[in-house]
């Protein structure tokens, strides 16, 4: 019975894990637009980041 198991657990849906913590706080960040991620950091907007770069130097000075 357990290779019956085995091979249908990979047909079956498992819910992922809930995010939580550093994952879960830059998961929001990337919902945010580049415009209110440099609102957070007090830059000017008008230099551009991709919004990988802008969401690393927020978890940066949040998590240190």
């Amino acid at each position: 019975m357990g290779l019956f198991s085995a091979v249908g657990n990979l047909f079956s849906y498992q819910e992922p894990a809930p995010l939580s913590g550093e994952r879960k706080r830059r998961f929001e960040l990337m919902g945010k637009s580049n415009r209110e991620l440099n609102i957070i950091l007090d830059r000017t907007p008008h230099l551009h980041c991709k919004k990988i770069k802008l969401v690393d130097l927020i978890m940066a000075r949040e998590f240190e």
